[in-house]
């Protein structure tokens, strides 16, 4: 089950500040879908992600809106800790 959040009235930093914090509640395999408004926020995220363990598995613009929707899988019940590079 994915659990939506809309954020669309929000933005960087304060957007970034609620994703993380919702993400660091989580657990493995869990799925978030975030609604927003401000685009930067796809590339913020995609950059945390490299670095941390979780992926953006779908990211994209509503049809027929502003939005864009990210979705976040947590690959660990502590998405911020360091992944090691291969």
């Amino acid at each position: 089950m994915i659990q939506q959040f809309d954020f669309s009235q929000l933005k960087c930093p304060m957007l970034l500040v609620k994703i993380k914090q919702i993400l660091m509640n989580g657990s493995k395999s869990d799925h978030f879908e975030f609604l927003v408004k401000d685009k930067t926020i796809s590339r913020d995220i995609l950059l945390l992600s490299k670095k941390y363990n979780f992926e953006v598995t779908e990211k994209g613009k509503l049809e027929s809106s502003d939005l864009f929707s990210l979705i976040i899988k947590l690959n660990s019940d502590h998405p911020f800790e360091y992944k090691a590079p291969i």
